[in-house]
């Protein structure tokens, strides 16, 4: 029973959060108990909160079957309850609340709520709007279940956190037969004891069809569950699946790897263009990427921020899927020069026009090793900037021989001075660039005054110096000169 004063301290408290933030009510960790929850839901002023935040409250069956028939929360859409001691009874008053029909969050995260109490939930006649439920650190899969909730999962709850339970030791068939999983989208499994054989069960069920993201890590799945996994048919929608912490090895890895790769090459290939930018691959999937056949249907194909060095690259370059590769963005990754020497020495990449490996720690052994890569003679494009290749690198790149074809350089942010401006305007081998971009570098009208004379001006049509150390008198004779008649001239 709930005392005069600290029913005063309540009052005054709600008053004072909901001042503060209106329709957000965070009670976590103040210990109400199921009494203070019981005089919370007597209150008539609550009809603003749409949040309600009642972690760590001591919280049990009895004070939540009172809140359940709340009066005033019928606006409440997102209910936090972790760390209580709620189990079935107050998860299934829950699911028959007739004042919490707006709810789309429930989060129940280290409670003692089992299969019965979470299936209530899943398949609530009342809930229709639930789209997110966390029962993290139940005791789902504890006990069996003799008897399943009558109905269909609610079509809307599209986000299902069970990690850390006990679902795998016997009752993942009992689940995958209840159709809890039908409408999930992102399905938390990971810490379930899930072995070989639920693997499998998992991957028959047409139940998982609508999974986009399958989260199995800390398991205990190996080669045999791994493959049952990769070559499921029920998989109709899969973007991501997490397994990290199981049993199997390098050949189950290798699995796992190539149907992720088949899954992102399927949703992503369009009219011969694979964007798979900021897709973490790393090494390992840039391999898997490589033994792929769908890679002959590839023309352009961009892999920026994901992680690779000269290994994975060496592996893509390798491949004997790459030849129709036309455009190639390794843009915001770490191959440095070792890189550039694998990607200059690759005999597949016969048709490769457009180049991209702007920030790869390249140094001046990369510029050159590019230079002089008489395999990579149909390239039209190379973006090199933001490499501290320096003068020196573009000295190798004037020299080229092998490069006469680029049509398009971008040099910009790679500390060239003068000495690389000049090298680059006494070049005979770059002779039919169109555009040449040099911005954030340390060229003086000295070398200006050598890009203006320079023979490399007959065919261009852009030029963009910006970011430079030129004077305003460096400024005027660019502005008088011949370059004034380029398309584009950006100083």
């Amino acid at each position: 029973m709930i005392t005069d004063e600290r029913g005063l301290y309540i009052v005054k408290m709600l008053r004072e959060k909901l001042e503060l933030n209106p329709g957000c009510l965070d009670l976590s960790y103040e210990r109400l108990g199921d009494s203070g929850i019981i005089f919370l839901a007597r209150q008539k002023d609550m009809e603003c909160v749409s949040h309600l935040n009642l972690s760590w409250n001591e919280l049990t069956c009895r004070g939540l079957q009172a809140l359940a028939q709340c009066k005033t929360l019928h606006n409440l859409k997102h209910l936090v309850l972790d760390a209580n001691e709620i189990g079935d009874e107050g998860a299934q008053a829950l699911a028959h609340s007739e004042g919490l029909v707006n709810l789309k969050t429930i989060s129940l995260i280290q409670n003692s709520v089992g299969d019965a109490g979470a299936l209530a939930l899943i398949k609530s006649p009342r809930l229709k709007q639930l789209e997110r439920l966390s029962l993290e650190m139940n005791e789902l899969g504890k006990h069996v279940l003799t008897k399943f909730p009558d109905g269909t999962a609610n079509s809307s709850l599209h986000f299902l956190n069970l990690r850390k339970n006990e679902i795998g030791r016997g009752c993942l068939d009992q689940w995958l037969q209840t159709g809890a999983f039908t409408p999930v989208k992102e399905l938390n499994l990971g810490w379930n004891g899930i072995d070989d054989a639920g693997a499998l069960r998992l991957s028959q069920s047409p139940t998982i069809s609508k999974i986009e993201r399958l989260i199995l890590d800390s398991n205990s799945i190996g080669n045999k569950g791994a493959q049952a996994l990769a070559r499921s048919n029920h998989f109709k929608k899969l973007a991501g699946l997490h397994m990290r912490d199981n049993n199997f090895d390098q050949k189950g890895e290798d699995i796992l790897l190539d149907m992720h790769v088949r899954i992102l090459i399927q949703d992503h290939l369009k009219d011969g263009v694979l964007n798979l930018n900021e897709r973490n691959l790393g090494n390992k999937g840039i391999t898997a990427l490589a033994r792929s056949a769908r890679l002959k249907d590839v023309r352009s194909l961009s892999l920026r921020d994901n992680g690779l060095d000269f290994s994975g690259i060496m592996a893509l370059v390798n491949s004997d899927h790459v030849e129709n590769l036309q455009e190639l963005n390794l843009m915001n990754n770490a191959l440095r020069s070792k890189g550039a020497v694998v990607l200059a020495e690759s005999e597949k990449l016969k048709n490769l026009k457009t180049l991209n490996l702007e920030n790869n720690g390249i140094t001046p052994i990369g510029a050159l090793a590019l230079a002089n890569a008489k395999n990579l003679n149909t390239l039209e494009a190379l973006n090199l900037s933001a490499n501290d290749i320096n003068e020196k690198g573009t000295t190798h790149l004037s020299r080229t021989k092998c490069l006469k074809g680029l049509r398009v350089l971008k040099l910009m942010d790679v500390l060239a001075t003068d000495a690389g401006a000049i090298a680059l305007a006494k070049s005979t081998g770059l002779t039919g660039l169109e555009e040449l971009y040099l911005n954030g570098n340390f060229i003086t009208g000295k070398g200006v005054g050598a890009i203006i004379a320079s023979p490399i001006t007959k065919a261009l049509r852009k030029l963009d110096l910006r970011r430079n150390k030129l004077s305003y008198e460096d400024q005027m004779i660019l502005a008088d000169s011949p370059l004034k008649k380029l398309e584009s001239l950006r100083f």
